[in-house]
């Protein structure tokens, strides 16, 4: 990450920070939840609160040792929920408890705003699954034809961010395929992350054969291409190589593809698989075609814009996927490397949100999307 707060949440003194913090706050909730509990209901059931909300952080914060022995689908999506929901009841139950102290109110009245607090929450939880569902488009034309006497129109439809896995799955792949096809693309690019992080589904190859299927559906002219992210497995995976010739996805591992229009340079993650320089790859640059880079993290955006990349298209960040964790995304990352399209002297960078969501299953100030892009070369 590019930012100092960046380089601080990705250290390990963050990690130990946050875990502390994690437990004071389960604390404080659940102290908070009892009492309003005794208050409403006259009985503290025991502390029974007590123990419901230390064995459901002790299952948050073992889940991912848990996984890597367990494979259960269930329980993954259980505490994918659970770690939703006391997201946003910490945060709207610390800040009820503000309020109060600012403004007193009875001891009953702060109690049902501490009920009406999880109630809440369970509510931003569902609306923010329900709104996974949906799929968006997001436009962008950008001018290469700096001549204006001829004018040829390509279209490039981009996707990131699939994360493939217990959620998104061939009932989701099958929306996305239908709304590409409704763009009438000339190439359809994927930039990274097809599959979640911990790519269990590898293993499911009924499932892998229903989306393969789906992707086969696609119709562009010149066919997809596609560069690996950070959570996909590594390239020498013959299960994930397998998926790929089946789907009719072309992968682009450190390497350059002449299109009719346009070239396009994939550099492949340096997470789970080697990485190459730009130079290595793209030797000499066609003097009559635009380069199109495809890298999954926003972080080589200036590396291709400074050797003659033409349009740099990015994923990774989701746009922080659910409301605040947009905000830390943000300030992490840098204005310029979050999200959107952004112009420079001689190139244009789109990052995209993606077009499914990475562990936890909800959507909160954020969109999926397919990226409609129309080059005038």
């Amino acid at each position: 990450m590019p930012t100092k707060f960046g380089s601080f949440i990705s250290g390990k003194f963050f990690s130990k920070l946050f875990l502390i913090l994690y437990i004071l706050f389960m604390c404080f909730s659940a102290y908070e939840t009892d009492r309003a509990i005794r208050l409403l209901a006259s009985t503290g059931l025991y502390g029974a609160v007590y123990v419901v909300f230390a064995v459901c952080a002790v299952l948050i914060i073992t889940k991912k040792s848990v996984v890597a022995k367990w494979n259960n689908s269930l329980y993954k999506k259980v505490v994918s929920f659970l770690s939703c929901f006391f997201i946003y009841y910490l945060l709207v139950l610390i800040l009820w408890v503000l309020i109060c102290l600012i403004c007193p109110v009875p001891d009953k009245a702060k109690a049902v705003g501490v009920i009406a607090c999880a109630l809440l929450s369970a509510l931003v939880v569902l609306f923010g699954y329900l709104y996974t569902k949906v799929i968006r488009i997001r436009h962008y034309d950008i001018d290469f034809n700096s001549a204006k006497d001829t004018s040829n129109s390509y279209n490039i439809v981009m996707i990131s961010d699939i994360h493939m896995g217990i959620f998104v799955r061939e009932k989701h792949i099958a929306k996305i395929v239908r709304k590409i096809n409704t763009l009438s693309p000339d190439v359809v690019v994927i930039s990274g992350d097809i599959f979640d992080v911990d790519r269990a589904i590898l293993n499911d190859s009924a499932e892998l054969e229903l989306i393969s299927r789906q992707f086969c559906k696609i119709n562009a002219k010149e066919g997809m291409y596609a560069v690996v992210g950070n959570h996909d497995p590594e390239i020498s995976d013959v299960r994930f190589a397998k998926f790929l010739s089946d789907a009719k996805i072309n992968l682009l591992d450190n390497d350059i593809k002449e299109l009719s229009s346009v070239v396009l340079v994939g550099r492949t993650d340096k997470t789970n698989n080697a990485r190459k320089e730009y130079s290595q790859i793209v030797t000499q640059k066609p003097s009559y075609k635009h380069i199109v880079v495809l890298d999954h993290n926003p972080l080589g955006i200036d590396d291709a814009v400074n050797n003659g990349a033409s349009l740099v298209l990015c994923g990774h960040t989701h746009k922080g996927q659910m409301f605040p964790v947009s905000l830390f995304t943000k300030w992490a990352n840098g204005k310029s490397r979050f999200y959107g399209h952004k112009k420079y002297p001689h190139a244009h960078s789109i990052i995209t949100s993606g077009v499914g969501f990475f562990e936890l299953p909800v959507r909160i100030g954020t969109s999926n999307e397919i990226v409609d892009i129309h080059l005038q070369l």
